[in-house]
């Protein structure tokens, strides 16, 4: 059909191209005029000459095409309207060769009604070309431009006429062509009936219960006997079908042939021309399981080319391309254990997912040969009933050999065979088989991501050191695991769905469940599941693409750090931004969410909302003029008498990490109101006054100087303004000096012990004492008998609370 569809579009083009486009313009005079037209004319019919033998075989290809699509849909129609409903499995193809013949020829519009106007169009304007040289008079003409005006007359009839002949032909191709779309329309219209019949009772209406086939054993196995014999047997039929039973038994002798050929071959390579470095003895411990892959993927392969170039035989390509989605799947499947597990456990990986592969071999078969609702209905329920058993068995038994993912897997394969179980024991058979095919795909599908993460993991342990990756190396590891693994990852479900329905051609109940507006309200939104699955897929795209803008802003203007501050923090900022802003617009215009109603309720909440985002609205504003330079990540502030290095600045708080090793986070517009200092902002140093006492009597100029040298030594403070060291005040204890100094910020409180520790060293060197606090008590001998008796209780004491 992609064929068709170009050939359709090639004609058109050539069709628009072979209509004639001959003009002049406002020549010098009349004669001028006439002999240009006839230039004009003359060159057009020599292009016409070779456009009308092309056109003819073109127009002979549209009707042959059409007569093809005629063919077809009678085909279909005669197949379709010939299909019982107790046959599932015939109507649903019948059902999906409607569908899709109606799909494809509705996906190219044939332009007749476009090609016809022009065609209108150009005859008009021969017509009024003829009639103007027909009509202008002899007198005003010399015996040349009389010959002209005779050669334009005779070459424009001839246009006009072949323009009359091609538009006729295309008229009778656009009856046909609406023909074939009104009964292409039919079809796919009463398709659509039987298959929401199909859908109704599969999810709805169901079949009798197992329970009551039980109890009426013998007239269920007669009935199944005599649709088997209607649908296979071929011995009272006179005319060979391509369905019947020795079709069907030949394909599988053929199937069988290959498999064993494939074998053959895999056996062959693997002794014969594999190199011997490879046989290691973890290849000999995983070799069945090897030569079950190579074996699946040839023959996959083999029938593969089989389907799409060797095959004419319907029934042969329709069972080929079933075969080769199961060979995928299963091959799938056994190459994820190969690389996932050891050689010690590859035997017991296998067997825990056998009762599953099984099963879905056994599905597919039945839906290759097409077998009658009967037996589906007497036989599926007791095998999943045992292959449920088998699976239980298994899990009991492999449980402690194998990882927790393949346990976890098999657990819930476990479940839905439960649920297919008691689906087709309770009449719904159908459900149960699509069920499984559903989780047989589903499963494919997370075992290939599995193993896309198990080779991710390798990669990463191999060639990417931990806390140095580079964005310049790893930019395709990171995007293959932060977009490629979780859009299929969430795909896998959309894409489960479809192949479980397009095994027994009930695509078009995934198309209505995907594609149809769960939400539909015209003028505020259309949304639907696969819309959602393109926004999800969306956000990934543009999460990795600010992670990549990160990373190599960083690299570039991060400096050994790795930090960003300052004007170059804004504009990383604002440019993340800018790209959720984007993603958040076309996610809007997917959904086909109104901007219009958006703005309207906008306008409607604008009050309520700058109430409500006061706070943040100004500490967005502060966040702004803070990381526009008056704060740098990397600067030490004090706020509310916290003081600490700023380690991030946002559009609504800034985040410092105190001196005692906590995060804090102040909101922007606290540090304004609290007036913060930044006490790294030009020099990274600040004053300190260290308080130093000596004892009375010390000689202070001798304490200057000594104090002096023991922290000239030190090299913990600012040389360039040097440090001083006055006398504050006379204590009660003892003289107070202060050292005036500029200490380093990030590093003042280990430049104070330094200072302290020199100071205490250097005094003691000296002999210079240092005060305590003391108090000296004189006792006055001439006192009188009540200030004694006082004396007493003070030193016994026995003084009260609150005596003097």
């Amino acid at each position: 059909m992609v064929i068709m569809r170009k050939t359709i579009f090639l004609i058109f083009a050539v069709l628009f191209l072979a209509i004639p486009a001959s003009a002049v313009l406002n020549e010098k005079n009349l004669g001028q005029t006439l002999a240009v037209l006839r230039e004009e004319l003359e060159m057009y019919q020599r292009d016409s000459r070779r456009s009308i033998v092309m056109g003819q075989a073109i127009r002979e290809r549209i009707h042959k095409h059409l007569m093809e699509i005629m063919n077809e849909s009678n085909q279909i129609a005669l197949m379709l309207y010939s299909q019982k409903i107790d046959y599932i499995f015939d109507l649903t193809y019948a059902c999906n060769k409607a569908t899709d013949l109606y799909d494809d020829f509705n996906n190219v519009k044939l332009p007749f009604d476009k090609v016809l106007t022009k065609m209108d169009v150009e005859q008009a304007r021969y017509e009024g070309l003829i009639d103007n040289l027909e009509h202008m008079p002899k007198e005003i003409l010399n015996k040349q431009e009389q010959m002209d005006r005779d050669v334009c007359l005779t070459l424009c009839v001839a246009m006009k006429r072949t323009l009359e002949n091609q538009g006729g032909e295309l008229r009778e191709y656009q009856d046909i062509y609406g023909k074939v779309e009104k009964r292409l329309k039919s079809l796919n219209d009463y398709a659509i009936k039987r298959y929401n019949n199909i859908r109704q009772s599969i999810f709805v209406n169901g079949d009798e219960t197992y329970f009551d086939i039980l109890s009426n054993l013998r007239s269920s196995v007669t009935r199944a006997r005599y649709s088997l014999h209607e649908k296979y047997s071929s011995a009272h039929t006179r005319t060979t079908s391509q369905w019947r039973g020795p079709v069907v038994a030949s394909w599988f002798i053929f199937m069988l042939f290959y498999a064993v050929v494939a074998t053959i071959l895999n056996l062959l390579f693997i002794r014969l021309v594999l190199p011997g470095r490879f046989k290691t003895p973890q290849f000999r411990e995983k070799k069945p399981c090897i030569i079950m892959a190579s074996t699946t993927v040839t023959f996959a392969i083999v029938v593969m080319i089989l389907w799409l170039f060797v095959l004419k035989h319907n029934f042969f390509l329709m069972a080929c391309k079933l075969l080769v989605q199961y060979a995928w799947l299963l091959a799938v499947i056994l190459i994820s254990l190969l690389v996932r597990l050891d050689g010690s456990q590859i035997r017991d990986g296998f067997r825990i997912y056998s009762p599953l592969i099984l099963v879905g071999f056994i599905v597919i078969t039945c839906r290759i040969i097409f077998i009658p609702n009967e037996m589906v209905n007497l036989c599926f329920p007791p095998l999943m009933f045992i292959a449920t058993l088998w699976q239980l068995s298994v899990i009991v038994r492999r449980h402690k050999s194998l990882p927790r993912s393949d346990m976890f897997y098999s657990g819930i394969s476990f479940v839905v065979m439960v649920a297919s179980v008691v689906t087709s024991w309770m009449g719904y058979t159908l459900l149960s088989v699509q069920l499984l095919i559903w989780w047989i795909m589903q499963f494919t599908c997370i075992q290939t991501i599995t193993c896309i993460y198990d080779i991710l993991e390798q990669y990463r342990n191999t060639h990417i050191k931990k806390g140095k990756s580079d964005i310049r190396q790893t930019w395709v590891y990171d995007f293959v695991r932060r977009v490629f693994v979780p859009v299929i990852m969430a795909s896998s479900f959309f894409f489960s769905f479809y192949m479980a329905t397009e095994v027994f051609s009930l695509s078009e109940i995934c198309k209505f469940l995907f594609f149809t507006n769960f939400i539909d309200i015209t003028g505020v939104a259309r949304i639907n599941l696969f819309k959602i699955l393109i926004v999800f897929s969306f956000f990934h795209v543009v999460k990795y693409l600010v992670y990549v803008f990160h990373s190599f802003f960083i690299l570039y203007y991060g400096g050994k750090k790795k930090t960003v501050i300052g004007e170059k923090a804004l504009v990383m900022k604002l440019c993340t931004f800018t790209m959720w802003f984007l993603y958040v617009v076309i996610s809007m215009l997917c959904l086909n969410i109104s901007t219009s109603g958006i703005l309207v309720a906008m306008g409607g909440l604008s009050t309520g909302i700058g109430f409500a985002m006061k706070d943040t609205l100004e500490n967005l504003f502060y966040g702004v003029s803070l990381m526009t330079g008056r704060l740098h990540i990397g600067d030490i502030i004090e706020c509310d008498g916290v003081r600490g290095q700023v380690v991030d600045i946002s559009y609504q708080s800034t985040m410092i990490e105190a001196l005692d090793g906590s995060i804090i986070a102040f909101l922007n517009n606290q540090l304004f109101s609290k007036n913060f200092k930044n006490l790294t902002r030009n020099h990274r140093y600040e004053v300190a006054q260290i308080p130093v006492d000596v004892a009375y009597g010390t000689d202070i100029e001798n304490a200057r100087s000594i104090m002096t040298d023991a922290i000239s030594k030190l090299e913990n403070y600012d040389k360039t303004r040097g440090f001083r060291i006055v006398l504050k005040e006379l204590g009660e204890s003892g003289v107070q000096l202060r050292v005036v100094i500029w200490l380093p910020v990030a590093t003042k409180l280990y430049a104070m012990g330094d200072i302290y520790e020199a100071v205490y060293n250097a005094f003691n060197a000296n002999g210079i004492s240092m005060p305590f606090p003391q108090r000296d008590i004189h006792i006055i001998e001439d006192m009188g008998e009540e200030e004694k008796s006082r004396l007493e209780r003070i030193t016994s004491g026995s003084s009260q609370p609150g005596q003097v």
